[in-house]
This record gives C-alpha cells, sequence and structure tokens, in this order.
C-alpha cells in the first residue's frame, strides 16, 4: 500500500522536475539571444543609419538635379529671348527694307551643312504658309540678304541660300567713292559668291559694294533693289574674255544664323 502511495508522488516529482529543466533551457536560451542581439544592435543602427543617409543623399541628388535643369532652362530661354530681342532691334534700326513688311522667323533646321566640313546650302524656318509665307519670297538679316523661299508647309519654309550654285539672279556693283556702277550677274559656289556677266568696259574694284537690281514679279515674289549681296574681294578681267567677274564676300555667315525675316509685302 506505501508503495503505491509513493509512485504517484515521484511521477509527480519528476514532471516538477523535467518542467524546471525546460524552463532553464529556455532562460538560457533568451539569456544566449539577448546577448546576441545586445552585441549586433549597433551594427544594425550603423546599417540602418547608413542606409537612411543613402536614402537622403538620393533624395537630395533628385532634387538637386531637378533644380539643375529648372535653372538650366530658365538661361536658355533667357539666352534665346535675348537673342531674339538683339536680332529684332537690329533689324527694326534698319530703315531698309521696312519693318511693316517682315515676318520674324528662327532657324530650325540647315539641311546638308556639317561644320568643318560642308556649308550650309538651305535653311528651314519656323514660319510657313499658315503665316502667310509664299514661294519666291526673299529673307534678310537685316539689310544683307540670305536668300528665297522655294517651299512650303503650314508650319515651316524651305530658303534657297544665295551661296547655293543653283542660286543665280541680277545685281549691281556701287562704288561709294566715285560712284561707278555695273550690272551682271550673282551667282552660287557653295562657298562663295561670283558677281559675273559684267561688260570689260565696265570698271569693278576690291571694295566696291555690290546690291540686288530688284526682280519682283506681278505675284510679289523675287528681291527688292537694293539688299546688300556682299563685297568684291577680287576681280578677275581678261581682255581675251566677253566678260568680267569678281569674288564677293557676304557680311553673313551663313553657319551661324539664328534669326531672319521674311519679306512678306
Amino acid at each position: 500500500m506505501r508503495k503505491k502511495k509513493i509512485l504517484p508522488v515521484l511521477l509527480f516529482l519528476s514532471l516538477i522536475s523535467l518542467g524546471l529543466i525546460a524552463l532553464s533551457i529556455l532562460q538560457k536560451l533568451n539569456f544566449a539571444e539577448n546577448s546576441v542581439l545586445a552585441v549586433l544592435t549597433p551594427f544594425q543602427r550603423v546599417i540602418l543609419s547608413a542606409f537612411e543617409i543613402k536614402i537622403n543623399e538620393d533624395s537630395s541628388l533628385t532634387e538637386l538635379k531637378k533644380e539643375n535643369q529648372m535653372l538650366l532652362k530658365k538661361l536658355t530661354d533667357s539666352s534665346l529671348l535675348e537673342s531674339e530681342n538683339n536680332a529684332l532691334s537690329d533689324q527694326f534700326e534698319t530703315s531698309y527694307p521696312s519693318s511693316h513688311n517682315l515676318l520674324p522667323a528662327k532657324v530650325v533646321g540647315s539641311p546638308g551643312f556639317i561644320p568643318g566640313v560642308s556649308e550650309p546650302s538651305y535653311l528651314i524656318l519656323d514660319r510657313g504658309a499658315k503665316d502667310g509665307v509664299n514661294i519666291g519670297k526673299a529673307v534678310v538679316s537685316e539689310a544683307n540678304l540670305v536668300g528665297k523661299v522655294i517651299l512650303t508647309r503650314a508650319n515651316i519654309s524651305k530658303v534657297q541660300l544665295i551661296t547655293d550654285k543653283a542660286s543665280s539672279f541680277t545685281a549691281r556693283s556701287v562704288s561709294y567713292d566715285d560712284g561707278r556702277e555695273a550690272t551682271g550677274i550673282v551667282r552660287g559656289e557653295g562657298l562663295s559668291l561670283v558677281f559675273g556677266n559684267v561688260l570689260l568696259s565696265e570698271v569693278l574694284k576690291p571694295g566696291d559694294i555690290v546690291l540686288t537690281k530688284g526682280d519682283v514679279t506681278e505675284e510679289g515674289s523675287g528681291f527688292l533693289p537694293n539688299l546688300i549681296v556682299g563685297k568684291i574681294v577680287s576681280v578677275d578681267k581678261k581682255s581675251s574674255d566677253l566678260f568680267q567677274k569678281a569674288k564677293l564676300e557676304s557680311p553673313i555667315d551663313f553657319s551661324q544664323l539664328s534669326d531672319v525675316f521674311i519679306i512678306i509685302k
């Protein structure tokens, strides 16, 4: 009987012992875990801080890039506006051709132009048929002849420069020293201009100015008289030839044009 009473007590004590052992093991594990966490926590804080700094830096760089882009756009717009205002001011200070007959246009293209390799033969302008631009209209920069419109679309126009090999028109040379004049034809040679078909009896000298003679048609196309074509830099005159010719230099750098004016009336 005594053995039977002792057995449950032993089982109870055994269960209590197992429980205490389990609790002891768990406490040790928790202690170990806490110890590991205590060691790693400073590193974790450093890593998190680094990520936070990186995120903040990325955000700051993004904002800085946006500010730089906005500033660059403002500077570009300001530069373009200043250039356009200067062109308008210079043109309106020119008494001929009349500013009332001019349509300002920007150069938006130059087909075939390769810097240092080839010069432009054509320009594309941001004005077209909807602005009243027609084929044959003259294009100028101040009183200097640039070329003529040979193609129009609704919003753009194609301009043949006077230096193009297919360009030719009547002109006259003028000497402001002694009043000499001579009539001939200006032809484009790609990189330069030639004033030819001038009679041998006429006198041409370097420094003489060549102006358009005027060839406006009934439809209003063509060049007005007295637009500046260029200055004579050399003369080729041979008694065995029927005509003499001269090489011209235009006051315009066609590759640098950004603002021009179309004579629409």
